[in-house]
């Protein structure tokens, strides 16, 4: 069990993962509904204005709205929960849709261009990739957590 020092160590690191993830995602040309960034806003002297950080004032951060559909692994789902709450107190205009179809479902939904995130327990196979490259879909893996498994057995049968 995390303590809150410890939730607020590992949510941060999370929350710039899955913002980049969603950055990444929703500048996709084959995101649907989505217009390629422009090019940046220069000043009369042709520098580039700076854009706004997490650690931004609220009024200096761009508004952001419209909804994120994350499916996919029960595994990894605590973990989109959290960041996705932690992006919420950022950003409230912004619906975080976050289900648990398990990593094949998520997948499922992903390859189809009904996600921009999939969180899955497993890497992305061939024939996801096939079906991700018909339909236009461009991905980015990134690893945010490893799961274990322990087999565990009595030494004595009946033992408690």
């Amino acid at each position: 069990m995390l303590t809150k020092v410890n939730k607020k160590w590992f949510v941060l690191p999370m929350l710039i993962l899955f913002l980049a993830s969603v950055i990444l995602a929703s500048c996709s040309p084959a995101a649907p509904g989505v217009k390629p960034p422009t090019a940046p806003a220069t000043g009369t002297s042709g520098t580039t204005t700076p854009k706004p950080t997490l650690n931004a004032t609220p009024a200096a951060r761009p508004s952001l709205s419209g909804t994120i559909e994350i499916d996919g692994s029960s595994t990894v789902y605590p973990i989109t929960e959290a960041v996705a709450e932690e992006f919420r107190k950022i950003y409230p205009q912004v619906r975080i849709n976050v289900g648990i179809s398990g990593t094949g479902g998520g997948f499922k939904r992903f390859v189809a261009g009904e996600t921009q995130i999939s969180d899955a327990s497993r890497p992305i196979t061939s024939s996801e990739k096939e079906q991700a490259a018909k339909n236009n879909i461009q991905w980015l893996e990134m690893s945010v957590a490893y799961d274990g498994l322990s087999v565990m057995v009595a030494l004595e049968p009946n033992s408690h």
